[in-house]
């Protein structure tokens, strides 16, 4: 579907998707997309949507070099994806009521196809005449993250529609606090891995002697993550500094937060071991032919931190909060009576100075739009984890370690804000509760 503008003056009020022709229409009513016509394909007064050449416009997309070249099914043309091939036009109506494999092809349960984006991660696909999310339902896009693997980034969720999208249910790509499918961890569908983020100096550092260690810094995406806290004997251990926000420029998802540092000689995974940071949150894009509409939720937060672990010598730190992640919106109209929130999860609480009972409790998920996620509460002088972002809110920086405890370790600093992108209507006029602001 081709994005078109009418004037530049009135581009809110006609910006209009087109495919690039086939999709059933009535003669009658002539509802096509900008440059199509209804022209009849039977005796009932059905058609398909035909593209009519228009001076300055280059025709039927499907063969328009101009769109991204030839495309052997229907070429979309999005204002935030660029162009994509899908196999074919979608035709008939879906309902969505269960958990999507971003990862897969299948019927019900993955992606109508995979396809690529430019310059960032493959595309998971569904694609309908009309896309529902009916109440009461909760639809979770995932991506498994086996363990070794060294992608960037999983594959986000698009929903495309040749009419309306309506969520009146839940729709969730957000990471949630060491969430697995089948022993496998599961991100939000399009969260970053630490490969992809390449955030240096994140991680708390590992203390030293009898010093517990730094709090991981909190992920970064739309806002900036926050800073861990000190561990060791008056903060000379350090703690975790995040990356610097930035905004996107494609369909991708949030950050992890930096790990805790380990309590000094911790084993990997022992009981003193640092917490890992929570995983950022995923990334979906909704693109209707005609309306948007959400009365329900759309969510796409990051995860809360691990605690960091025990040690009668010297503890570990907290991780941070994952950064939340990207949520788009794209038709002529879009309405939210319900909510649409990407925020940061919270940070870990780091371990006191007592032994097997003090590890740090995880920082929490983000469950409401305007409410922060709670950082992990530590005792015995331990560093408490930071709150995550919400709204325009900054997230929190993790607590230092207790004063002259110098086995206590620091709280991870709570995640970055998400991003949010209207295209089409101006985003302040789209109503409901939204965290971060609309851009």
């Amino acid at each position: 579907m081709r994005w078109a503008c009418c004037a530049v003056l009135a581009a809110s009020a006609c910006y209009s998707p087109t495919f690039s022709g086939g999709e059933p229409c009535e003669v009658a009513t002539n509802r096509c997309p900008s440059g199509q016509s209804c022209v009849a394909s039977g005796a009932d007064g059905t058609g398909v949507c035909t593209a009519t050449n228009r001076s300055g416009d280059a025709g039927d997309d499907a063969t328009s070099s101009g769109d991204g070249g030839a495309c052997a099914g229907k070429l979309v043309t999005s204002k935030l994806l660029g162009s994509v091939c899908l196999s074919a036009t979608p035709t008939a109506a879906v309902t969505l009521n269960a958990t999507i494999n971003t990862g897969s092809v299948a019927s019900g349960t993955g992606c109508t196809e995979i396809v690529p984006q430019a310059s960032g991660p493959s595309l998971c696909v569904i694609a309908g005449a009309s896309i529902d999310i009916p109440s009461g339902v909760t639809v979770q896009g995932v991506a498994l993250a086996p363990s070794g693997s060294t992608a960037a980034a999983t594959s986000p969720l698009v929903l495309i529609a040749t009419g309306s999208i309506t969520i009146e249910g839940t729709l969730d790509v957000s990471s949630h606090f060491q969430a697995t499918i089948g022993g496998i961890p599961a991100l939000g569908a399009g969260a970053r891995t630490a490969t992809g983020c390449l955030v240096a100096g994140a991680d708390g550092q590992a203390g030293t002697g009898n010093s517990g260690g730094g709090g991981g810094a909190g992920g970064s995406f739309g806002g900036a993550g926050a800073q861990g806290g000190t561990g060791g004997n008056n903060g000379n251990v350090g703690r975790g500094s995040p990356g610097a926000a930035s905004p996107p420029t494609m369909l991708i998802g949030g950050c992890p937060g930096g790990k805790g540092g380990d309590g000094a000689g911790a084993p990997p995974g022992g009981d003193s071991s640092g917490g890992p940071g929570g995983s950022g949150g995923g990334a979906v894009l909704l693109l209707a032919g005609d309306s948007i509409s959400i009365t329900g939720k759309v969510q796409a937060s990051g995860a809360g931190g691990s605690g960091g672990g025990p040690g009668f010598n010297s503890s570990g730190a907290g991780g941070g909060g994952g950064a939340g992640g990207m949520i788009g919106l794209e038709a002529t109209r879009v309405t939210v009576t319900g909510s649409v929130f990407a925020n940061g999860g919270g940070g870990g609480g780091g371990g006191g100075n007592v032994g097997d009972n003090d590890a740090g409790k995880p920082g929490t998920d983000p469950s409401v739009p305007l409410t922060a996620a709670a950082g992990g509460t530590a005792t015995n002088s331990g560093g408490a984890g930071g709150a995550g972002s919400v709204g325009t809110t900054t997230p929190v920086a993790g607590k230092n370690g207790g004063g002259n405890q110098q086995e206590c370790a620091g709280g991870g600093g709570g995640g970055g804000a998400g991003a949010i992108r209207v295209l089409g209507p101006a985003a302040s006029s789209i109503g409901g509760t939204v965290s971060p602001p609309a851009m």
